[in-house]
């Protein structure tokens, strides 16, 4: 996406560190970069320099696949599985994430999200980001609107 200094972003897990490359002619996409024939109706939100994308990608950089094995919690009595199915939000996988002797029984690998009732240690939170996770604190019980970041990041915000 024309920039320099991509390593170091992904080490630091920070955008700002990121330049773009002096010798493209390219503003916000271009067909050397993203833009191609396919999405030609989606032109209009590409945007190489969102701060969000950024974000997400240099996520994505650090992480690794693992397989895992999706099991949907069926007449689950789990009041915050209820809550996501409720909200129109995606599963989380049956299997936990296990971060610094922390269990987050949340996990949606495909989004790199995981979610438990909050607060969580810092430990818990570098971990996460080793893995390229965001993590989300929800609180005791479930409201009538999901939060708001874990809503954003599993992209169903409004």
């Amino acid at each position: 996406m024309h920039y320099q200094g991509i390593d170091n972003a992904i080490a630091a897990s920070d955008p700002s560190l990121l330049t773009t490359d002096s010798k493209a002619d390219c503003v916000k996409g271009c067909y050397r970069c993203l833009l191609s024939y396919y999405n030609q109706p989606d032109q209009e939100y590409i945007d190489r320099n969102d701060p969000d994308v950024l974000r997400t990608l240099l996520r994505l950089a650090r992480s690794k696949v693992v397989p895992t094995k999706s099991s949907p919690e069926e007449g689950s009595t789990d009041p915050w599985l209820n809550a996501f199915k409720n909200w129109g939000l995606p599963a989380p996988h049956g299997k936990p994430l296990v971060l610094d002797g922390t269990s987050l029984r949340f996990a949606w690998p495909e989004h790199r999200v995981a979610a438990d009732i909050g607060p969580f240690a810092d430990q818990v939170s570098g971990c996460a980001d080793a893995l390229g996770y965001a993590v989300v604190a929800l609180p005791k019980a479930p409201s009538d609107a999901p939060p708001a970041d874990l809503a954003g990041l599993l992209g169903t915000a409004p």
